[in-house]
């Protein structure tokens, strides 16, 4: 099973840890990697970053993280494509385990399980695991792609230009195709979320605004956007949280994705943004 990576990246300064990884991820004998193809956009000297098996591809200029996509693509034959956020790192054996569902043939996409490193003892970092959490459980029922996806190469047109969640579009071409998708908890991605409440609105309003852009373009719907299923799940841990503080914070993170999703609703039906071209949160 012959794989490659796509690393879009914009200004970002771990790719050096982040292909490190790659190349020494633990896999079957079955499992071969071809390619890590890098895009990037104002990351400095990437070059000096040096493997055969390593292809970068300079932007001058910024067109959006599905041009880069479309791009990597063009040099890429492999059976399995593996997309994976630049600012994030996998676990030693997190390739492997999205791989092995492939072996079966009706499986055409699998997601990874992002963990966040931010401190749960702070009230941003206790929302964005609350985030995390709640994708979690939610795509154990019904996957939902996120940080790390890896995919059957067998999309033939390219992926949109303007879109602002280009995993959600790759998620529906995959099931139009008749495949299924897989969520894999074992396959774990790191990632650091916000740091503030209004970077954290900044990325959850970008996000919804790009859900909606896929619901009412190709009429396909995310697992979360259906906001019942979070809503029972919020339920429960309030209820199942001991400490009042955090049962406030609960409260909190509620308010802050209401407020996302209003924002975001504003910016798509009235004033016609798409953010394909988002703005880098710290």
């Amino acid at each position: 099973m012959n794989f490659s990576v796509i690393v879009p990246a914009y200004r970002e300064k771990n790719l050096e840890e982040l292909v490190d990884r790659i190349l020494n991820q633990k896999l079957e004998n079955h499992m071969k990697l071809e390619k890590i193809v890098i895009v990037a956009c104002e990351c400095g000297d990437i070059r000096l970053i040096e493997n055969d098996k390593l292809m970068i591809i300079e932007e001058e200029k910024r067109m959006g993280k599905a041009f880069s996509i479309n791009t990597a693509l063009k040099d890429i034959s492999s059976d399995i494509v593996l997309l994976e956020s630049s600012d994030t790192l996998p676990h030693k054996d997190t390739i492997q385990h999205l791989l092995e569902p492939f072996k079966d043939s009706k499986v055409g996409m699998t997601v990874s399980k992002p963990v966040p490193k931010n401190n749960r003892r702070e009230f941003i970092g206790f929302v964005v695991n609350i985030i995390w959490s709640l994708h979690h459980k939610i795509s154990t029922k019904h996957p939902k792609g996120g940080e790390m996806i890896a995919f059957r190469n067998v999309i033939s047109e390219d992926i949109p230009k303007k879109l602002a969640t280009d995993e959600s579009y790759i998620e529906f071409m995959i099931k139009k195709l008749g495949y299924e998708i897989l969520y894999v908890p074992s396959a774990i991605v790191y990632n650091s979320g916000p740091s503030s409440i209004s970077n954290l609105i900044k990325q959850r309003r970008r996000i919804f605004n790009g859900h909606l852009h896929i619901k009412e373009e190709y009429g396909y719907s995310v697992s979360t956007m259906d906001p019942f299923p979070i809503l029972k799940e919020v339920v429960n841990l309030f209820k199942t949280e001991t400490s009042m503080k955090k049962r406030i914070w609960i409260i909190g993170a509620v308010m802050i994705e209401t407020w996302s999703r209003t924002l975001a609703s504003i910016d798509f039906y009235i004033l016609k943004k798409i953010p394909y071209k988002w703005e880098m949160v710290k």
